[in-house]
């Protein structure tokens, strides 16, 4: 028997119509999905963060003179 958890309740899924049954698989997609931006989001902050690094150091190696106002 297939359950899901709901708020802390067991239900078991064969009691279940199939409207809500198709609830529920579009809740696991859009879970899917945002776990994957996720992902991705991780990936592109630890980029952003390696390239303000390399920036900081090229600037740095080249003695680039601080512009002032």
């Amino acid at each position: 028997m297939a359950k899901i958890t709901l708020d802390g309740i067991d239900i078991h899924t064969e009691d279940l119509n199939e409207e809500t049954l198709a609830e529920i698989e579009s809740l696991k997609f859009v879970e899917k999905q945002i776990e994957k931006m996720n992902r991705e989001i991780n990936i592109y902050a630890a980029a952003l963060e390696f390239y303000i690094v390399a920036l900081e150091e090229n600037i740095k190696s080249n003695n680039t003179k601080e512009l002032r106002d």
